[in-house]
């Protein structure tokens, strides 16, 4: 049975070291507020229409939700499924992943911020995992952690998906540039 431990198990210290101090928290009295964020359907099959929608949300947002992008439902649930199970491992099956190296390639990243006073490291209630990933690197999966067993093979199925909606839509930022269909394709190589 998968052990059920809670995936902040280093937080059992006490919660004193979470709490940020009153003058470095967010000030969410600052933000403004949007009525919703610009989405581009995808399954509109209007290239045209695609184009025109995607200038639009990057001159005036610079960024859109993706919505119907083809990549199937059960994948998706699959893979917040496969890294939930991750993330549950106990400690001691995660902490050789463990690094302070915020985006170093296969390893988890606690964060925190420092405070401006005390210099003390105060955790953010959160981790993240970061691997990186290139349509072309067919090896990519070997670099992947092999717990949960299936981990590897859901990833690797999810990047293949989101590798082709990449490419639709780097075509589709291409031609609205004037450029040709495969050109920011080819230069990021």
């Amino acid at each position: 049975p998968m052990d059920q431990t809670p995936t902040f198990q280093w937080a059992n210290e006490g919660t004193s070291k979470f709490v940020l101090p009153e003058p470095t928290r967010p000030d969410l009295t600052h933000i403004s507020r949007l009525d919703s964020i610009p989405r581009v359907d995808m399954g509109k099959g209007n290239e045209a229409k695609l184009i025109e929608e995607i200038a639009s949300a990057c001159k005036e947002f610079g960024f859109f939700q993706v919505t119907d992008h083809g990549i199937p439902l059960e994948l998706c649930k699959s893979v917040l499924d496969v890294i939930t199970e991750f993330f549950n491992l106990p400690s001691e099956k995660k902490s050789p992943l463990v690094s302070t190296k915020h985006l170093e390639d296969g390893k988890i990243f606690r964060y925190y911020v420092k405070d401006q006073e005390t210099e003390e490291k105060i955790s953010m209630w959160a981790e993240s995992f970061f691997h990186t990933w290139h349509p072309h690197d067919h090896g990519f999966p070997d670099n992947l952690p092999d717990n949960p067993p299936q981990y590897r093979s859901v990833i690797a199925a999810y990047a293949k998906e989101v590798g082709s909606l990449m490419v639709k839509l780097l075509s589709l930022i291409s031609q609205e540039l004037g450029l040709e269909r495969d050109y920011l394709e080819k230069k990021l190589g």
